[in-house]
């Protein structure tokens, strides 16, 4: 019977919207929406020689970094990668990537274990945050 309604909690699940968040990059007085990303686009990340830059890449909704107006004409390079490269700095890539992070679920207290009782859940998704924020 648990099994039945396991599946029912599966089925009855809704599908949600794609999660987005702004950043603002002071330096440039640009904002960037980022987008949560499926998990065979992270792979393909993964597996790139600058994995963080495609990410970033991946994850950035607007602006569109891919338009020729944007890397070749005003940036003069021959890539949106290089563009980015020229344009950014490595800690703010990085920094963008760690919100990007948090939108495909590697954020503390993204998963909790349920071997508390429920009232205390909440607490330990909260020490999962503080723990994080402490590693960082």
């Amino acid at each position: 019977m648990k099994t039945k309604t396991d599946l029912n909690a599966l089925l009855g699940l809704e599908l949600p919207e794609k999660e987005t968040k702004d950043v603002l990059i002071p330096r440039l007085g640009l904002t960037l929406t980022l987008q949560e990303i499926g998990y065979d686009e992270m792979m393909r990340c993964r597996r790139r020689k600058d994995a963080n830059l495609a990410y970033f890449l991946a994850s950035v909704k607007t602006p569109d970094f891919t338009s020729e107006a944007f890397y070749r004409e005003k940036m003069g390079c021959a890539s949106t990668a290089d563009a980015v490269k020229k344009l950014f700095r490595g800690g703010e890539i990085e920094k963008i990537c760690k919100v990007a992070d948090t939108l495909n679920g590697y954020a503390a207290g993204s998963v909790v274990t349920m071997d508390a009782p429920p009232a205390d859940l909440e607490s330990h998704a909260v020490e999962d945050i503080l723990e994080d924020a402490e590693k960082n």
